[in-house]
C-alpha cells in the first residue's frame, strides 16, 4: 500500500508541470465589446423652402406706327423704280424692305415676285401702280396698301423716295425721302410708318427655392475615445 501511494505521488509530481505548461499556452479570452455612449446633441439640418419673390422681368410689345395693322393688314411691295442707279442696288433695297416687313410679323406681305404673277407685264412698264392695278390687287388678294418708290443714283450718291398708297382710294398714306444707304437706315425709316417691337421691363413674381438651416436635438452614438 505504501508503495502504491509513493508511485501516485511521483506521477502527480510529474504531471503538474506538464499541465501548467499547457495552460500557459492558452490565450486569454478577448474582453467584452464596449457599447458606445449615446448623447443628445444639437445638429444642423437643411430643408428646401419654395417662396415667391418680387423680381424684374422683360417683355416685348408692338408700338403702332402711322399705318396701324388694324387699318392695313396686307401690304404689297412694288419694285423700286430705277433712275440713273445701279439696277442691282434697287433690287437689293426692294428685297431688304420685304424682309423687314416679314420679320415684323405684323403684316401679311405680298412680295414683288407674287406681284408680277398677279399683274403680269404691267409691273415692268409702270414705275408705280396705277388705279386699275391697285383695284386688281384689292379684288384679287385683298391687299389694302402698296409700298413703292424710286432710287436715283445721279449726282453724288443714291437718293431714294418711298411711299405707301391705299389700294382703294389711291391716297398716299405715308411718304419719306432721303439719301445714303437705305438698307442700313431702314428700321429708323419704316418704324414710324409701320410700327416696331420694343423691349420693356416690368415687376413680376418668381419662384425661388432655397435651402434653409434648422437645428434639431438628436441622439448621437459616441465612442469611448471620442471627445
Amino acid at each position: 500500500m505504501i508503495r502504491i501511494i509513493f508511485v501516485g505521488l511521483q506521477c502527480a509530481v510529474l504531471l503538474i508541470p506538464l499541465a501548467c505548461s499547457r495552460k500557459a499556452n492558452i490565450a486569454p479570452p478577448p474582453p467584452p465589446p464596449v457599447a458606445p455612449r449615446v448623447e443628445v446633441r444639437e445638429v444642423t439640418r437643411y430643408r428646401e423652402v419654395t417662396r415667391e419673390v418680387e423680381s424684374t422681368c422683360e417683355g416685348e410689345r408692338w408700338v403702332e406706327g402711322e399705318i396701324p395693322a388694324d387699318v392695313v393688314d396686307r401690304i404689297a411691295v412694288y419694285p423700286l423704280e430705277i433712275r440713273d442707279a445701279n439696277p442691282k442696288l434697287a433690287r437689293y433695297w426692294t428685297q431688304v424692305i420685304e424682309d423687314w416687313l416679314l420679320q415684323s410679323e405684323r403684316f401679311s406681305v405680298t412680295s414683288t415676285t407674287e406681284l408680277r404673277t398677279l399683274l403680269g407685264s404691267r409691273v415692268a412698264t409702270r414705275s408705280r401702280p396705277d388705279p386699275e392695278m391697285l383695284a386688281a390687287l384689292r379684288r384679287g388678294q385683298n391687299i389694302q396698301a402698296v409700298l413703292c418708290g424710286t432710287v436715283d443714283g445721279a449726282r453724288g450718291g443714291p437718293k431714294w423716295a418711298l411711299e405707301v398708297r391705299d389700294s382703294e382710294s389711291g391716297e398716299i398714306l405715308w411718304s419719306r425721302r432721303g439719301s445714303g444707304d437705305l438698307a442700313a437706315d431702314l428700321p429708323e425709316i419704316l418704324a414710324p410708318a409701320f410700327g416696331y417691337r420694343e423691349t420693356y421691363s416690368y415687376t413680376c413674381s418668381k419662384t425661388v427655392t432655397e435651402k434653409v438651416p434648422y437645428v434639431v436635438r438628436e441622439k448621437i452614438r459616441v465612442a469611448e475615445d471620442s471627445p
